[in-house]
């Protein structure tokens, strides 16, 4: 039996290890090349992919319906801030260390949470 708790061992630690760095692969695939744009017009909210060069989603002033920052240690810790109450969902801004440049385009102040 002496034996077999380094393989047990081995075991956990993987078990551990591997699901971490898929979450992290995850994490960076999704959200590494997303960038924030203000519009030209200067009134809506653009995310922005620099990997394949596309814009993901567009918020209008209209379609949104409340904003907030939330400022949590974990969201502090990975940079993600919710800002945007959108009409059909919430929407999350990962990587987003200073709102103010997003929520001045809404004209209004938003709720800390």
């Amino acid at each position: 039996m002496g034996h077999v708790w380094n393989t047990v061992l081995a075991i956990v630690v993987a078990s551990l290890i591997v699901p971490a760095g898929i979450l992290t692969i995850d994490y960076g695939l999704r959200y590494g090349g997303i960038e924030y744009r203000v519009s030209d017009e200067g009134n809506a909210i653009v995310a922005y992919d620099r990997l394949f060069r596309t814009r993901l989603w567009r918020i209008e002033p209209w379609d949104e319906t409340g904003l907030r920052v939330e400022q949590k240690p974990i969201r502090r810790w990975i940079d993600t801030s919710r800002v945007v109450g959108h009409s059909d969902r919430e929407i999350r801004l990962p990587h987003l260390r200073y709102p103010e440049s997003i929520l001045n385009v809404f004209n209004r102040r938003a709720s800390n949470v």
